[in-house]
């Protein structure tokens, strides 16, 4: 399940459609409110460790979901579309399913300001090395063309810690990464 935490005041009724498979646990039967006013609503099920997800400028209703495996999913009224918008798993690398919590993968996705025109779109992951890849790839007809690819940023890894971060593209559209370095990293 992917559950989207919204404000209150914020929040638009999202909804799930379909039978969840039967190795996934029960949808929930209610939204979770808290007393703050935040709730998490589901909007999607039958999604491989969903760790991020972004709208992209011009594309109003299109949810993208990031998976650590190394997917990108792009979601329609919550159901995702047949063909994923990125897909490399090939360059990734993840913990096996069974330690849910580890830290490498797919991470992050984000869009160009000026996406609609120029199609380029920026992922933080970690590569089967370890290392942080953060990569540029240009979007055509509603997918991601692997072939498009070109690196930014490679930060070597010396330990298989502190793989969280993040790609951004801020408001002066520069491209922007938050990476967590390790001790050992410093060096």
């Amino acid at each position: 399940w992917l559950f989207l935490v919204l404000a209150a005041a914020l929040a638009a009724p999202l909804a799930c459609s379909g039978d969840a498979p039967e190795s996934q646990p029960a949808p929930p039967s209610t939204t979770v409110e808290s007393d703050a006013g935040v709730r998490a609503v589901p909007v999607a099920r039958g999604l491989d460790r969903p760790v991020h997800v972004a709208f992209a400028p011009g594309e109003p209703g299109r949810l993208y979901v990031v998976e650590q495996p190394g997917l990108v999913k792009v979601l329609v009224e919550g159901e995702p579309l047949e063909d994923p918008f990125l897909d490399i798993r090939r360059l990734t690398g993840t913990s096996p399913k069974s330690e849910p919590a580890g830290e490498q993968g797919l991470l992050s996705l984000a869009f160009a300001a000026d996406y609609a025109e120029s199609g380029l779109v920026y992922v933080y992951y970690t590569d089967r090395d370890g290392n942080v890849n953060v990569v540029e790839y240009h979007a055509r007809d509603g997918v991601a063309d692997p072939a498009s690819a070109r690196r930014l940023l490679l930060v070597e890894k010396r330990s298989p810690i502190h793989n969280g971060g993040l790609v951004a593209v801020g408001p002066d559209e520069a491209v922007y990464v938050i990476e967590d370095l390790d001790k050992q990293d410093q060096t």
